[in-house]
């Protein structure tokens, strides 16, 4: 099974992780950026309102920046209505291409 490297930042503000031949990029903040959301804790207001049962505020904080190696579905879901879009927005998986050496 092929080894993930660690979350880092890329351009974008988005978090990534390398997995295989593939980057999972993390952009719950790119989505907060378009939604005019300029802190967690609104952003957490908002999926709590969604959501009541969501996620505590410290797990939340923790997962806005860093990709998660675990998140349940309920969270994904409430983050997706709160920001106004789709969980593969949030969770967008690029397939990386290598230069072959000639």
């Amino acid at each position: 099974m092929p080894r993930a490297s660690p979350s880092r930042s890329d351009s974008s503000g988005a978090r990534a992780l390398r997995v295989g031949p593939a980057t999972i990029e993390w952009r719950v903040r790119e989505y907060m950026n378009k939604a005019g959301i300029s802190s967690v804790r609104e952003l957490h207001r908002r999926v709590k309102a969604i959501d009541p049962g969501a996620v505590n505020h410290a797990r939340f904080s923790r997962i806005i920046d860093v990709l998660p190696s675990l998140i349940n579905p309920r969270t994904l879901v409430g983050l997706s209505l709160a920001l106004d879009c789709k969980i593969c927005d949030l969770l967008h998986v690029r397939k990386d291409i290598e230069k072959r050496k000639e």
